[in-house]
């Protein structure tokens, strides 16, 4: 499947699932693609894969003022991949 008129916001983009979607993105022709992460320090190996393409964005789903600030950023975006989430060392279920 081609992204060749995709831009997209991959949400917990720093490692992991949210880390595969952006290369799988920009492997996929993408042609843009937001990293969303609460520290964009955290983001510089993966902006490197795409320079131009990938654009950090900082991130905290839990704070409003972050997830505004984000979609302001992002006007152009028309495929998200919410991948945001925390694992606070309690089981499943």
């Amino acid at each position: 499947m081609s992204h060749t008129y995709h831009t997209a916001l991959v949400t917990g983009a720093k490692r992991g699932i949210g880390e595969t979607f952006v290369e799988a993105l920009l492997a996929h022709g993408a042609k843009r693609v937001y990293a969303a992460a609460r520290d964009v320090g955290d983001l510089s190996a993966i902006m490197g894969l795409a320079p131009g393409r990938v654009v950090a964005v900082a991130l905290d789903i839990t704070r409003p003022e972050q997830v505004k600030a984000a979609a302001e950023a992002a006007k152009d975006v028309n495929l998200l991949i919410n991948n945001a989430g925390v694992l606070t060392g309690g089981g499943l279920l």
